[in-house]
């Protein structure tokens, strides 16, 4: 978060301050791994879309994702090990996967996402999908 303050002229008094705050897009609140690795499940959806962008920071770490069934069985191609690594800082980074690419041939379909992160942030991820709340068990958080 940035933040900045006006000083006063010389001679004159303070009597207050006015501050402003600068946040990073979707960058309100994050989830982040106390130490080590943290995974995070999202609930089951049915994609419209194959396009999935996440907002995160690991300038020392590393995000991966995975694609599972809604029993939290990976999909061929779209597991931890097939995922491209993520680092740096960026408000909209693609995921890919390295024989899949993009999650297209997905679509339609009822999947889950999960992420594992180490040392990193995520703040936000974006991709075209509706929540199902089919005959699969519900998470209570």
């Amino acid at each position: 978060m940035d933040h900045s303050l006006e000083e006063p002229p010389e001679g004159y008094e303070s009597v207050g301050a006015l501050l402003v705050h600068r946040l990073r897009r979707d960058g309100f609140a994050y989830l982040e791994p106390r130490a080590g690795w943290g995974q995070v499940t999202m609930r089951c959806v049915r994609p419209r879309d194959g396009k999935i962008t996440i907002n995160f920071c690991a300038p020392f770490g590393k995000v991966l994702a995975q694609i599972s069934d809604p029993h939290g069985r990976p999909i061929p191609g779209y597991g931890f090990e097939d995922c491209i690594p993520l680092r740096g800082n960026e408000l909209a980074a693609p995921l890919r996967w390295k024989e899949r690419g993009d999650a297209s041939k997905l679509i339609g379909k009822h999947v889950r996402l999960e992420f594992r992160l180490f040392q990193a942030r995520l703040y936000a991820v974006r991709w075209e999908a509706e929540p199902w709340y089919g005959d699969f068990p519900i998470e209570r958080i």
